[in-house]
């Protein structure tokens, strides 16, 4: 993705580059990168994951 700002005439461009994982895909990334006892939600309140839930998130330990 590319974003330019514009203020005034002042032009500034901004690119980066965004990933979409599904629950699985990112539980298995965390997994190989060290982390364990991966747990996903569907909610900031800690409901469960699934096709419906609003958004992914993902909570991992990793030892050090």
């Amino acid at each position: 993705n590319e974003w330019i700002l514009i203020r005034g005439k002042e032009a500034k461009s901004f690119t980066f580059m965004l990933n979409i994982y599904s629950g699985r895909e990112l539980r298995d990334l965390l997994k190989r990168a060290g982390f364990e006892s991966v747990r996903l939600y569907g909610t900031l309140d800690g409901a469960g994951y699934g096709l419906d839930a609003p958004r992914l998130i993902a909570v991992a330990k990793k030892e050090s």
